[in-house]
């Protein structure tokens, strides 16, 4: 391309021409048939919007929107106000989920490794492979099950095959926080803090600002602090730039042990600590200095809020530190059916896939391949198992058999938040599918 200095009235023509007609190219007649209803529903109009309640999954967790439909198709998501995952808002997440739905790679039956098939066929397979062995050598991997539907699916599943192994894994875990509240409290917890009534916040590597399943109500009840109540007083010690980071009154970087020995120096200032104390960089000692002042000056309205990234020891002195505070945050019981440690249970089934101690396994709503650690070796693991499945969205990556995925506003079925609402997940168009396939189809394996 000429520089802009040497682009003439020709060459400017030519350059919207050219966009033209790539608009136009982009706009073409799509490869299939859209035909109108053959039954119009009483009482609607083509072209008229209907809203309907759903919900939509992010690692694990349901978050409610309202999804507009216009002749029986989805065409945009916004935020559930009477969610209290959502409070009416969207994030990036839910605002491009939409895009997935008319995804042209998108997986509509299930696929075979001599092609396209369908549920019966994937059914005659499961039950030829799997249930003479009663499970052995089975495996199911998921990412975070919070569904009861699916609960009780994959334990009909395990009465079926008592042998099947089930793991639980997501690339962002909670491992470390249940480690330490289970230290602390005999018995996995998770932290739920309530920003909103908290007058000084300290961050240590955490984002609750940041991506996430909560980052939409964080959000919200950091605005509404903000418009009804004096600002919080926010200090944030973090390894890497945050959208949290960016919103407080004072930030100080710190690779993991200088946040460490910065917790070791906080215990201290809170009454807990006793022995020699570590050195901080000066700039951190006076972060550390100040924050604890506030803090204890705060007392039943400070919060410290441990990230996910962090180790266990960090966590379990933000959960002694909010007690010792009377912090504004709620303890509640894990909402998913296995508590078990994601990375350990990950690492241990590349380890067995390895070894070929596992003879199927059955991927649903997970993908270690891209996202697993690569020391894992997971996709060379995946090579060395006689059969494999999983249910995918797109048919991009050629791991036979495939499974046609379910988008999230097509079907029915139940979900939780991370604050333990039931959220029912709901279908509200068939058309929009192009497909009458339950979200869970129950699969005899007897």
């Amino acid at each position: 391309m000429p520089p802009v200095s040497a682009l003439d009235r020709r060459a400017i023509l030519r350059l919207i021409a050219t966009g033209a007609a790539t608009l136009l190219a982009s706009c073409g007649r799509p490869k299939e048939d859209i035909h109108p209803l053959a039954n119009q529903p009483e009482g609607t109009l083509p072209g008229t919007v209907r809203r309907y309640a759903t919900a939509l999954p992010l690692a694990g967790y349901g978050r409610g929107v309202t999804g507009l439909v216009v002749d029986e198709r989805p065409i945009k998501l916004e935020g559930l106000a009477a969610h209290p995952a959502s409070l009416g808002s969207t994030d990036p997440f839910i605002e491009a989920a939409i895009l997935d739905l008319y995804d042209p790679q998108r997986l509509r039956a299930p696929f075979g490794p001599t092609g396209p098939s369908n549920w019966s066929a994937l059914a005659a397979l499961f039950r030829e492979q799997l249930a003479p062995t009663r499970g052995r050598g089975v495996a199911v991997l998921t990412g975070r099950v919070t569904s009861p539907t699916m609960l009780a699916q994959l334990a009909a599943a395990r009465t079926a095959l008592p042998e099947m192994r089930h793991v639980s894994w997501e690339p962002f875990d909670d491992d470390a926080p249940l480690a330490a509240a289970r230290a602390a409290f005999g018995r996995p917890l998770l932290a739920r803090p309530r920003l909103q009534d908290a007058d000084v916040v300290l961050l240590l590597d955490a984002d609750p600002l940041g991506p996430g399943p909560e980052q939409i109500a964080h959000a919200r009840n950091w605005s509404d602090r903000r418009r009804k109540a004096p600002m919080h007083r926010l200090y944030s010690i973090e390894a890497s730039p945050s959208l949290s980071g960016s919103m407080v009154d004072r930030r100080q970087a710190a690779g993991p042990r200088d946040l460490a020995a910065a917790c070791h120096v906080l215990a201290a200032a809170l009454g807990g600590g006793s022995g020699p104390l570590p050195t901080l960089p000066p700039q951190l000692e006076r972060l550390v200095r100040d924050a604890a002042r506030d803090l204890k000056a705060a007392h039943g309205r400070a919060l410290v809020i441990a990230g996910e990234r962090q180790p266990e020891a960090v966590h379990a002195f933000a959960a002694w530190a909010n007690g010792v505070l009377a912090a504004p945050q709620d303890w509640i019981a894990p909402v998913s059916g296995d508590v078990s440690p994601h990375r350990g249970g990950l690492a241990a089934l590349a380890d067995d896939m390895h070894a070929g101690r596992i003879g199927a396994l059955v991927v649903l709503d997970a993908n270690p391949v891209y996202a697993a650690a690569p020391a894992l070796g997971f996709k060379q693991a995946m090579a060395r198992v006689p059969s494999r499945s999983r249910p995918a969205v797109s048919a991009t990556k050629p791991v036979p058999p495939r499974n046609g995925a379910c988008h999230s506003p097509t079907f029915w079925r139940t979900g939780t938040t991370g604050a333990h609402p039931m959220a029912p997940l709901r279908s509200r168009s068939r058309s929009s599918t192009r497909s009458s396939t339950p979200a869970h189809r129950p699969l005899s394996l007897t």
